[in-house]
């Protein structure tokens, strides 16, 4: 099968059609100040970022997080979704793809899904949003797909996964049975894991979402 052969388009959203860093950069500014006013202790955004990134490459399940307790932090706020903003090429990117294929979301995500998309200006062009808080189910379980799949009455064979983590999107995916496309954007750009059976490679391996409608002949 060919990505062209496909019926349905599946994303995920963080670091794929949600850009986050505003949100992981507020966050940590604000830890990494508190850091600095109660032991002197300076970091700067850049040493975060750079150390996320590192962990994301190694595969750690919580980069943004795992980089501020290495750098002292103890306490820090929770994760503000309000600081999200789909990426300048999302909209225009599923709207291309609309015009040929049914669009779905696969994502963990916390509840109010498809409000936030609303807000972020993504809902439009979106058949299907299938969201773990609100199906009780999350990646990278196999089942999520296939429960997503069905509630889409899709096949497995023709159907894509679009996502920027290996872990949670391309493996699982792939062991659904179906196509899947890597997305390097987001603190897991750079990671790479050797394919095999239990970590099938990608259909096709991107690094912006605009290459993404040549991809599928639109």
């Amino acid at each position: 099968m060919k990505l062209t052969d496909a019926e349905w388009i599946f994303f995920d959203l963080g670091s794929t059609l949600v850009d986050e860093t505003e949100a992981h950069n507020i966050r940590a500014e604000a830890a990494l100040s508190l850091l600095e006013e109660e032991t002197g202790k300076k970091h700067t955004l850049e040493e975060f970022n750079e150390l996320a990134y590192r962990f994301g490459t190694e595969g750690r399940k919580a980069p943004s997080p795992s980089a501020l307790r290495y750098l002292g932090v103890k306490k820090f706020d929770k994760y503000n979704k309000t600081f999200e903003i789909a990426y300048e090429n999302s909209a225009p990117v599923l709207a291309r793809l609309h015009k040929k294929y049914k669009i779905g979301i696969i994502a963990n995500q916390s509840g109010g899904t498809v409000r936030r998309m609303l807000r972020m200006g993504i809902l439009d062009n979106i058949d299907l949003v299938y969201s773990s808080a609100e199906m009780g189910m999350s990646k990278p379980s196999v089942e999520f797909f296939r429960s997503a799949l069905k509630a889409a009455e899709c096949s497995p064979e023709r159907s894509v996964m679009v996502g920027d983590r290996l872990d949670n999107d391309i493996f699982p995916a792939k062991k659904a049975g179906m196509m899947a496309v890597r997305l390097r954007q987001g603190f897991y750009r750079g990671m790479e894991i050797p394919a095999t059976e239990e970590t099938p490679a990608p259909d096709a391996d991107i690094g912006d979402l605009s290459d993404l409608p040549d991809l599928f002949g639109c």
